[in-house]
């Protein structure tokens, strides 16, 4: 049986731009975030610069590659759907949901980062192998003055590990640097 392809609305945060298009695979978002091809695929993109409020007209493309590691943040715009239950791959490990805060160049994200049980966080990050930190219940604040957009929530959302300068739990955060 040949695996089936799934279409993704993402939204994608780079320096300069914010991008929102389709990228298809066969894979969760996570994975196909996190394998070695150095650009992201996508289709029917909306391109704003990041000083253009939310409410302008986007730029639009039919196709386009991403270069992953210019990727800050992504989030997953469209419902979030597995396509199998847990125990259909044969194999779950138990995690537990453990707020913090990742503080990045223009963002401050609020959100659940996924423990295995008796880990904390750091023992979490120095075992994470990947490129984009995947996040639940997420929260992103703009904390740059070039961005006119206010913060916005996802239910999926994944760092590039790589822009991130601080993660801590969420009761030690500073509060001048994560606001409500």
């Amino acid at each position: 049986m040949a695996p089936q392809l799934r279409p993704h609305l993402l939204e994608l945060l780079c320096p300069g731009v914010r991008i929102r298009g389709t990228a298809v695979t066969h894979v969760r978002v996570s994975d196909m975030m996190n394998e070695a091809d150095i650009w992201l695929p996508m289709t029917s993109l909306e391109l704003w610069s990041i000083p253009a409020a939310e409410t302008d007209e986007p730029e639009r493309r039919d196709v386009g590659h991403v270069r992953k590691s210019s990727i800050e943040v992504v989030a997953e715009a469209s419902k979030v759907d597995t396509g199998h239950a847990p125990n259909e791959l044969g194999f779950h490990v138990v995690k537990t949901p453990r707020r913090v805060l990742v503080q990045t160049a223009n963002f401050a994200i609020r959100a659940d980062l996924h423990v295995t049980n008796q880990t904390d966080i750091s023992q979490t990050l120095d075992v994470f192998r990947g490129t984009f930190l995947p996040l639940t219940t997420a929260t992103a604040t703009p904390t740059s003055q070039d961005r006119k957009s206010g913060p916005f929530s996802r239910h999926f959302m994944m760092v590039n590990i790589d822009r991130v300068n601080l993660i801590c739990d969420a009761a030690e955060a500073p509060p001048m640097m994560f606001p409500d």
